[in-house]
């Protein structure tokens, strides 16, 4: 029998006591006389008998275990949450991952992203084989393997692959896979699986330790052909200027003026705001510009100052074209300097941008604001200096989300505080159960990624433990730990006790956690979850909520074709169709009797 109170040990009486079942177990078994004699000649059926005994306890009391475990990591976790979210642009070519490895990467990662189905030491091992296999191309059918990977090989890729992978609790799983694997023999004992796990600690650690810094923007918005440029400078140089084409300086008389738009965004993401206000403003002299276009005039060679020949009229015409950027230029993606200056953290260059004008509400590409990537990334003080210029902190991008939902998703609390500390006393209007486009709350992001600190806060500021998401998921079902499960249902209890389900009133032996809710693969074949034939399989990707969405709306629009398309279904010929009408002999062309069905049939 297990304990009853498990969830609540600390970490190393746990494994005590599942130290001591196993032990008990595994007596057991080997009370069987003719066991004894086979093992006693032979450690490899002793070995297997050990995790066979090792994977029978697992499995039976994985769910009450995992609730422990993942509340004795939480705060580990979420603080290693927080790093990889703020790395989450971080891409390949960043990690010097070989470029011959990169088209496994959809695959391993989908391999990987299931390590939380498995309940047991070995599935999980199985499930970082298949990862593995998956890295080298290894097809066990034929036997055939393509890349040949060394060590160093391999951890840039996992250290790739667990940043968007997506799982909220790799903490706990490590720590699962390394105090809790009782078969195995010795402590030196050096296999494949103990590697792999060892690789997959290794990486972990490396992500940990801040070392890694990711590019400031998705790679696809990167211009990697000039990666190889002249100046040979940093891993920044690459992307230097923001992919944005190098454009010729403007000369104005004895002075240059290199104000194109990738050097102002170099110049805000360096933070020089000196040099920034130079540009814009001309040292703050309001006749700059008069003085350059007379000083630019003076220097054509016009037939006269008066004149207004096409040749004259020609050189003017260039000379006004080449204009330098405004506060208000933005580039092919939308942003602008305040953009940058945001997305960087740069207050200085904050403030001086909109002294000049720079609107705080201007949006990209993306339909973001300087606010959501202020809010982002943390940067609290240029997210004070955006809120105080005007900046709208009710906006939406284009998947739905408020800067609110940015910051519980990365865990920057003192983003969280501003922007709820502002709204309060300015008296502006914040629905802090705003959903964006999946239905998610702010709430359900600082559930699931375990930001507990967060979580006190919103649910302080009126949030709804009990909104459902388009998937019909509380952020109480998102929740890993089981400390926020805890102070989910407490405040649910205390402030909303009519929503409540019943078997929640006595939340001390019945904590719902998301870790020990997932459907296991143990000992199912298929990746996909056998339905029970009375409730349907929910969608567990965002992908397959899209899918879902896309025949929705098929069905909707009455396009058969397409509906059957997402279905899997194979439409009968159309020529198969009228042959069948032909035989039928029906009384008309939409005739639906018994006759017209039994010669259909």
């Amino acid at each position: 029998a297990t304990n009853d109170k498990l969830e609540f040990k600390s970490l190393q009486k746990q494994r005590d006591l599942v130290g001591n079942l196993y032990s008990s177990c595994l007596q057991v078994v080997l009370l069987d006389s003719r066991l004894r004699v086979k093992t006693a000649t032979n450690r490899h059926l002793l070995q297997n008998i050990k995790t066979s005994v090792e994977s029978y306890i697992h499995h039976g009391i994985y769910k009450k275990l995992i609730k422990g475990i993942t509340a004795c990591t939480a705060c580990e976790d979420a603080n290693f949450n927080k790093i990889v979210r703020n790395l989450s642009d971080l891409q390949l070519q960043d990690l010097e991952v070989r470029s011959d490895l990169y088209d496994t990467v959809p695959k391993a990662k989908a391999q990987l992203a299931r390590i939380d189905c498995y309940c047991t030491v070995l599935g999980k091992i199985s499930c970082l084989q298949r990862t593995l296999a998956a890295i080298s191309k290894c097809d066990a059918s034929s036997s055939s393997y393509g890349n040949v990977l060394s060590a160093d090989d391999l951890l840039p890729m996992l250290v790739f692959l667990v940043i968007k992978s997506g799982l909220p609790n790799w903490i706990a799983h490590v720590t699962y896979m390394k105090l809790f694997n009782f078969s195995a023999s010795l402590s030196h004992q050096i296999d494949q699986g103990s590697f792999l796990v060892t690789s997959l600690e290794a990486a972990i650690e490396h992500i940990k330790s801040g070392l890694l810094q990711g590019p400031s923007e998705p790679e696809g918005q990167l211009n990697l052909e000039g990666a190889e440029s002249d100046s040979g400078g940093g891993p920044y140089e690459m992307y230097q200027g923001f992919g944005i084409p190098s454009i010729d300086r403007i000369s104005t008389g004895s002075k240059t003026r290199s104000a194109t738009l990738s050097n102002l965004f170099e110049l805000a993401r360096q933070g020089n705001a000196q040099e920034i206000e130079k540009l814009l403003t001309g040292s703050g002299s309001e006749t700059d510009d008069e003085i350059t276009l007379l000083n630019a005039v003076s220097t054509l060679k016009l037939c006269h100052p008066l004149c207004s020949c096409d040749k004259c009229e020609r050189l003017l015409s260039q000379n006004l074209l080449d204009t330098t950027p405004t506060i208000h230029s933005c580039d092919d993606r939308g942003y602008t300097i305040l953009h940058v200056a945001s997305m960087y953290g740069r207050p200085k260059v904050v403030d001086v941008l909109i002294s000049c004008g720079a609107n705080p509400n201007s949006t990209d590409c993306s339909g973001s604001t300087p606010l959501h990537y202020a809010a982002a990334r943390g940067h609290q003080n240029a997210l004070l200096l955006l809120i105080h210029a005007g900046a709208k902190v009710d906006k939406a991008d284009n998947e739905g989300n408020m800067p609110l939902h940015l910051s519980a998703g990365n865990g920057h609390e003192g983003c969280i505080k501003a922007i709820l500390y502002y709204t309060e006393h300015v008296g502006v209007k914040l629905d802090i159960n705003m959903k964006n486009r999946h239905g998610e709350t702010a709430l359900h992001n600082a559930a699931r990624w375990g930001y507990r600190s967060i979580v006190e806060i919103l649910l302080e500021y009126g949030a709804s433990p009990s909104v459902e998401n388009k998937r019909k998921l509380t952020p109480l079902d998102y929740a890993h730990s089981l400390h926020i499960s805890r102070l989910l249902m407490s405040w649910a209890k205390r402030t909303i006790a009519n929503l409540l389900v019943p078997k929640y009133e006595n939340f001390k032996q019945d904590i719902i956690v998301a870790a020990a809710s997932k459907p296991l693969l143990d000992f199912n074949d298929d990746s996909s979850v056998v339905s029970n034939g009375e409730a349907g399989i929910r969608p567990q990707t965002t992908d397959q909520i899209k899918q879902v969405e896309r025949l929705l709306r098929a069905i909707a629009y009455g396009d058969v074709q397409l509906a059957c398309f997402y279905l899997g279904l194979v439409l009968p010929d159309r020529g198969e169709i009228l042959k069948i009408l032909e035989k039928s002999h029906s009384c008309h062309p939409l005739c639906a009797c018994k006759k017209v069905r039994d010669d259909c049939e």
